[in-house]
C-alpha cells in the first residue's frame, strides 16, 4: 500500500521477507531532483530521496541518477520503438550509524539497472 502525506513524502508498506513475514512502514521524503537533456535527446535525472524505515527506526539515502534514451528501429529511424533507461542507485548508510561515519559519508553500496520501456 502506498500514499502520499502533506509532507509530500511517500508513505509504502509491504510484506516483509522471511523470517520477518510482517509488515514493514517506510517514508521515502525527496529531497532533491534535477534534470537535463542533451543535444542527442537522451534525458538525465537525478534525485535524492531520504528512506525512513518507520518499525526499525534507521534512516538511509539513497541518489538515483537515470538517462533515459531513445531507441529507434533501424528499418524505421522516424518511429520510436522503446525508450532505453540506465539508472545508478548510490546507498548511503544511516547517518547514526558507525558505518556511515567509516565510509566516510561515501555511498556504502551501488547499483546498477538497465530498463526497456515499450508500449503494450
Amino acid at each position: 500500500a502506498a500514499g502520499v502525506n502533506s509532507a509530500g513524502s511517500v508513505e509504502l508498506t509491504f510484506k516483509g521477507p522471511p523470517p520477518y513475514d510482517q509488515d514493514q512502514r517506510t517514508r521515502l521524503q525527496p529531497i532533491y531532483t534535477a534534470s537535463a537533456t542533451r543535444d542527442d535527446g537522451s534525458v538525465f535525472t537525478e534525485q535524492v530521496f531520504r528512506q525512513e524505515n518507520v518499525d526499525a527506526a534507521f534512516t538511509s539515502i539513497f541518489k538515483v541518477v537515470s538517462q533515459y534514451s531513445i531507441d529507434v528501429d533501424d528499418t524505421n529511424k522516424a518511429k520510436p520503438q522503446r525508450v532505453i533507461q540506465r539508472q545508478r542507485v548510490a546507498a548511503f548508510a544511516d547517518l547514526n550509524d558507525q558505518d556511515y561515519i567509516e565510509a566516510g559519508g561515501q555511498a556504502v553500496a551501488l547499483y546498477d539497472m538497465k530498463y526497456l520501456l515499450e508500449r503494450a
